[in-house]
């Protein structure tokens, strides 16, 4: 999805850690984590030598357990990240550079455009989960 080479169903009652490693195939290198919680958890163990977390967000909790033998034996690095940290002259330059691809037809997000009356289904859609992006159009 979106250039994924894997993806991981997270709603149901699995095993997390089973299914990332089944999705990995090896060891992690790098997680970009907007949930926090027990899927940052469940990662944890699966991470190799050097291996970075970088939380974003907590969409799924607010805190982890960190057992300190899965950060000590692969020398493991958590961050936080915010953009909001960044000054505000390079915020800006980097949102230029997003309108300039935006408007050069080279980033190119999949959208799916409902009229206000179907607002429902829309609603629906994003709650089934997917990567296209909502759009309703005022009649």
């Amino acid at each position: 999805m979106l250039g994924a080479d894997a993806t991981v169903d997270i709603s149901g009652g699995s095993d997390l850690t089973r299914a990332f490693q089944q999705a990995a195939g090896r060891d992690i290198d790098i997680v970009v984590d907007y949930l926090n919680g027990a899927p940052c958890e469940a990662c944890l163990p699966l991470m190799g030598i050097g291996g970075r977390i970088v939380q974003i967000g907590a969409r799924a909790g607010t805190s982890i357990r960190l057992p300190v033998q899965s950060v000590l034996r692969n020398s493991i690095d958590l961050m936080g990240f915010a953009y909001y940290r960044a000054p505000h002259a390079e915020q800006a330059a980097a949102y230029q550079a997003l309108c300039n691809l935006a408007s050069a037809g080279e980033l190119v997000l999949p959208t799916q455009c409902l009229p206000l009356c179907d607002i429902r289904e829309a609603w629906d859609r994003q709650k089934a989960g997917g990567s296209a992006r909502q759009v309703i159009i005022p009649q």
